[in-house]
């Protein structure tokens, strides 16, 4: 089963307005004066051509009558479509087209619970360890790309009532203090900014999972949940592609490996104090190469 695409949540919206508009024996166009749209415009609509601002739904709602439980769906819906207003155009240069429905997703979920090993997730990037990791890998699009994945964090401040929790491997957070193809400044913007994003945003969770806890380290997954009435999914990477599904067995199959690695990862304070160690240690090493 593929990923719900921004597409299908607008269709699955225009049914639901179709259906209400049909269940109230009104034509398009006796629909259209009693909303102030035009017949061509319901039309598009129903068919997924043409989008809405959420004051423009809720007098669709109030219209058609619709029930509370109906209109929470019709409203998740419509918000989970407007991601494509976020993402497009010129932010939508450097992104693959498989990725968009994932930063959509990244948006709107009410929990995300991500894993990605040995590798720091986009959403705890800082600009300066983006622009590092682009130029080493030569991309040409730097600036769209550098846009974009800051964008993703956003969604930190947004919505503080949501639930962000990163599970990385402590040879993560020793990668990135011991490699030598990031300067040191680098490395410590990083080091402070997930340090920041932990302390000024309550929902944001970031552990490390030990060292020796892991007899190997598990391909990357992340899960969402979502409480607007988009369907929940998770995907994968994998060595043969991206895995994604809706699939509830999948999901669990999901959620069971986050859950053993998040019984495993150190607490938020422990993990902080890692951080809090790195960034000691990038500015004791700073000091004693700048003394002559």
């Amino acid at each position: 089963m593929t990923l719900p695409s921004v597409a299908t949540q607008q269709r699955e919206l225009g049914t639901m307005i179709s259906a209400a508009r049909k269940k109230l024996g009104l034509t398009q166009a006796e629909f259209g004066k009693l909303v102030g749209y035009t017949q061509a415009n319901i039309s598009k609509l129903e068919h997924a051509h043409l989008g809405m601002q959420p004051d423009q739904l809720e007098k669709f709602i109030r219209t058609l009558k619709i029930t509370e439980a109906d209109a929470a769906i019709m409203r998740g819906l419509n918000t989970t479509a407007s991601m494509a207003g976020v993402w497009s155009g010129r932010r939508l240069v450097a992104t693959p087209p498989w990725f968009r429905d994932i930063l959509g997703a990244e948006q709107e979920a009410a929990t995300v619970r991500s894993w990605t090993g040995e590798r720091i997730s986009g959403q705890l990037q800082c600009e300066s360890y983006m622009l590092t990791l682009f130029s080493t890998a030569g991309r040409s699009n730097i600036d769209d790309a550098v846009y974009e994945r800051a964008q993703r964090a956003r969604v930190f401040a947004l919505h503080p009532d949501r639930e962000y929790e990163f599970l990385l491997s402590e040879s993560a957070l020793m990668q990135l203090t011991r490699t030598r193809k990031l300067g040191p400044y680098v490395v410590l913007d990083q080091v402070k900014h997930m340090l920041n994003l932990t302390a000024k945003h309550a929902g944001v969770s970031i552990r490390f999972v030990p060292f020796g806890e892991l007899p190997y380290l598990p391909l990357d997954l992340t899960v969402f949940r979502f409480t607007n009435g988009a369907k929940d999914f998770a995907y994968g990477e994998t060595p043969q592609g991206i895995q994604q599904s809706e699939d509830d067995n999948f999901q669990a199959s999901y959620l069971d490996r986050w859950a053993s690695l998040s019984n495993a990862a150190l607490s938020r304070e422990e993990s902080r104090e890692l951080l809090e160690h790195a960034e000691r240690e990038i500015n004791a090493t700073r000091m004693a190469t700048a003394v002559p």
